[in-house]
């Protein structure tokens, strides 16, 4: 008699919850906390949980997940700036590879040719958008890919990363972009708040990002979906 094991869980990360909700929306996942939620895609059990921002976080996430299915899959997905005139909003990546400042390459289970750069810095202007691709041939720019693909190399998990653009080479990102989101990915209602107390006149911009953000997140849960069902068939 042949025995069936069942599949390992499937870990989804992101690093704020912009990101998963869409996502959960998706997926159909029930939300268990205010940043993690469960359920099941195409018969594969999957665990979802935001990490919040930087490499610090993304590597203990990755660290956490591990300890739970050491034998599962880590897809880590979100938002990363194009560096390219290619790339448009909603342009979808699934590298494989990524590095960071220091050059330090991890090679990733991803499907496309391209690379992404993890840098611990909103990288913000189109001037520093066009100086790191000179530099480092990387078509897009986020801040916890390479932290979460060093670990995930290092305790032998396999990790998927997955990034939708939501600003291009060409488009500034706002600095006080940062106060709107709390350490532990929340949205900041004080932080956003803040800036619009501070800056009213950066309220059409705060609702560009967020029309951007929403393409992006569209984008981004249609290819995880799709990601996740080839996977469950496997």
């Amino acid at each position: 008699m042949i025995e069936h094991t069942a599949p390992s869980p499937l870990i989804l990360l992101t690093a704020t919850v912009v990101e998963m909700l869409p996502l959960a929306k998706q997926l159909h996942l029930q939300q268990q906390s205010p940043l993690s939620w469960q359920g099941q895609v195409a018969g594969l059990d999957v665990i979802a949980q935001v990490t919040g921002m930087g490499p610090d976080r993304a590597a203990q996430a990755v660290r956490e997940a591990a300890q739970l299915c050491p034998n599962g899959r880590i897809l880590y997905a979100g938002f990363a700036g194009g560096l390219v005139s290619t790339l448009h909003i909603g342009s979808v990546l699934c590298p494989a590879t990524v590095i960071n400042d220091a050059r330090q390459v991890v090679m990733l289970d991803g499907q496309m040719p391209d690379t992404l750069i993890s840098v611990g810095r909103l990288v913000s202007t189109p001037t520093e958008k066009s100086q790191l691709a000179s530099d480092t041939q990387a078509v897009a720019v986020d801040m916890e890919s390479h932290a979460a693909a060093v670990t995930a190399m290092e305790l032998g998990i396999k990790l998927t990363v997955v990034r939708s653009i939501s600003d291009e080479a060409h488009q500034t990102l706002p600095t006080w972009s940062v106060y709107c989101i709390s350490e532990d990915g929340q949205t900041s209602g004080k932080g956003v708040a803040r800036v619009l107390l501070t800056g009213p006149w950066r309220l059409p911009a705060m609702l560009m990002m967020g029309k951007r953000a929403k393409i992006a997140s569209q984008s981004l849960a249609y290819f995880v979906e799709g990601k996740i069902g080839q996977w469950a068939m496997n």
